[in-house]
């Protein structure tokens, strides 16, 4: 089935004039992008593209397929934009967090305690979830830096900690957590959009992390690599069944975080639920 990542992959090629620059605007990987371009093909079962030595150049049917993309991505556009003016009309709980595992972690409870509210999840910096929150954009946050302001409810929620998952037979799994000094010269797999934990990740000097932004192809590398795959402590893992891995804690305070659950005070009772 085509989804519209691929046609706004489509469009962003087109519109950059080669698959580098197309890659480098989307935040990808070149080779990501000309499998996506290949399945895109594959599903249409068309050819719209002629491949030239280290290129792909659009044939006739790619340029029209571009103008169909066009026209799809816009009238998804609107029908987003009329589903969210009328999920604005219903009971809608706004949530952020500076992390993904927290905030699905969130989204679950409220899911939990309150099954027929429309939740809609954002992934923000602490700066813009507590400016959203003065500005009642968000109804509750999870952030790594605690909002202390008047008519703001706040405490301490969870912890997140980041994981690794090793092959067995890695010689690290004869050990009970991992110090910085053990992932010195380590190569891992990583999830690219990740909030705060960039940053983080960016202070373990000596680890060398292979990020993907597709799910997918992450999926893939981790189907046919035995190389460790960070994660997080607050979700299992979507990668925990291939190979039979070891879950490891990074012990480094640098691979710790505690998350604050704010929310208004007019919202008492949704926060004290949770």
């Amino acid at each position: 089935m085509i989804e519209l990542q691929q046609l706004r992959e489509l469009v962003a090629f087109w519109e950059a004039g080669s698959l580098s620059a197309a890659a480098e605007e989307l935040d990808l990987s070149q080779p990501s992008l000309s499998r996506s371009m290949q399945r895109l093909e594959a599903e249409l079962g068309l050819q719209l593209f002629d491949r030239r030595k280290n290129r792909l150049v659009f044939r006739e049917l790619g340029l029209r397929a571009v103008e169909g993309a066009k026209r799809i991505l816009l009238e998804a556009e609107s029908f987003e934009a009329d589903l969210r003016d009328y999920a604005e009309r219903l009971s809608i709980v706004r949530i952020g967090a500076s992390s993904p595992a927290p905030l699905w972690r969130l989204s679950t409870m409220i899911h939990e305690h309150f099954p027929n509210v429309v939740i809609a999840e954002e992934q923000r910096t602490a700066d813009e979830l507590a400016a959203g929150m003065r500005e009642g954009r968000f109804r509750l946050v999870l952030t790594h830096v605690p909002i202390r302001e008047e008519g703001i409810l706040c405490r301490k929620y969870l912890e997140e900690r980041l994981i690794l998952e090793l092959p067995p037979e890695h010689p690290l799994c004869a050990l009970r957590g991992l110090e910085e000094a053990d992932l010195t010269g380590l190569t891992v797999l990583s999830y690219r959009n990740i909030g705060i934990w960039r940053d983080r990740l960016d202070q373990l000097e000596g680890m060398h992390r292979i990020e993907q932004t597709d799910v997918a192809v992450l999926e893939d590398l981790v189907r046919s690599s035995r190389l460790p795959i960070l994660t997080s402590s607050l979700r299992p893992s979507p990668t925990a069944s291939f190979g039979g891995r070891v879950s490891l804690p990074i012990l480094s305070e640098k691979a710790l975080l505690p998350f604050y659950l704010c929310g208004h005070k007019r919202d008492q009772a949704l926060f004290e639920k949770l």
